[in-house]
Formats: structure tokens, sequence, C-alpha cells
């Protein structure tokens, strides 16, 4: 399921973020950087098609648009943003905040996975 794969990328994502809590060692740095990195490749490999696929038949082009438009807004203000948490709140609200938010991504598409069987084929 495409939709799950991109939730469990996204949740890798805040997972290594969220590891950053306590590094202890550089060795927990580096494995915080691969649980990233592999979040990236499965949530990054399949969300464009995600979108594209369930964009209306007449309205595919404007639905990728919007989502490349939300991924460019997210590298400018992402940093500023992220820097911002960091100087005011302290790094640990920053990488907490970001595996909350990878936990919510995963829990949401487990919700689009079962509402999903529910339904049934069409």
């Amino acid at each position: 399921n495409k939709i799950l794969l991109c939730g469990s990328g996204a949740f890798l994502m805040g997972a290594g973020m969220a590891m950053l809590l306590c590094p202890d060692s550089l060795l927990l740095v580096i494995a915080a950087a691969i649980v990233y990195t592999i979040g990236e490749m499965l949530f990054f490999a399949v969300a464009q098609l995600v979108v594209y696929e369930h964009g209306g038949h007449q309205a595919k082009g404007r639905h990728l648009g919007a989502f490349k438009s939300t991924y460019a807004l997210g590298c400018v203000l992402g940093p500023l943003l992220a820097g911002t948490f960091y100087q005011q709140l302290g790094p640990s609200i920053l990488w907490g905040l970001s595996g909350l938010i990878g936990v919510v991504c995963l829990a949401g598409a487990l919700v689009l996975k079962k509402q999903e069987r529910n339904e049934g084929p069409a």
C-alpha cells in the first residue's frame, strides 16, 4: 500500500530526528541519520505518485503543482521554523516534535488503510 509506505517513511524520518534526543555517541547520531535517510527514501519515492493517483481525472496537474508548491514552501519555511524552535525552546523540543509528527503521519496512514479496507474494492 503506497499510502502506508508514505506514512512509514514519514514515521522513520520523525524517528530519526527523535533519536537525537539522547545523542550519547557518534554511532547513535550516525544511526539516526541512517533511519532518517531510509524514511526519506520511502516517503519521497512514492509521495508524488500517491498525489497523482488520488487527483481527479481533470485535476492531476493541479494536484501535483500543489504538492510541489507545498514541498518548496516547506524547504523555505522548515529551516526557518526549526531554527527558531531550536534557538527559543531548545533542541529537545525540536527533536521531540519531529518524532511526534512522524507518529501522527503513521497513524494517519493506518487510518486511511483501515478505511480503504472497510470500503473494499470499487
